[in-house]
């Protein structure tokens, strides 16, 4: 979802994809927090820099609830391709 040029698009970029799951349907999803850039290839990204607080609020405006949400660091050399370690892990069903 970091592909959504600012916070508004992102929110409504959850709106859309709830609207592909039946009531009851489950979402898990896991995203980079508070990212500016992100590297694949030789192509580089600018993303939105959300919070953990954005997620939530965008998952519940969109119709979800949330079941379970973790918040963690990436450890290790994985997140060289964005200038981000922090990452939000959320289970949510669509309501």
């Amino acid at each position: 979802m970091t592909a959504c040029h600012n916070e508004a698009e992102y929110r409504s970029a959850w709106k859309r994809l709830v609207t592909l799951l039946s009531p009851g349907g489950v979402l898990v999803a896991m995203e980079t927090l508070e990212e500016s850039r992100n590297e694949v290839g030789d192509v580089t990204f600018t993303t939105v820099p959300i919070t953990t607080t954005v997620v939530k609020e965008s998952l519940k405006d969109a119709g979800f609830e949330i079941l379970k949400s973790m918040e963690g660091i990436y450890m290790g050399e994985g997140h060289q391709v964005t200038d981000s370690n922090k990452w939000h892990y959320t289970v949510a069903r669509k309501i």
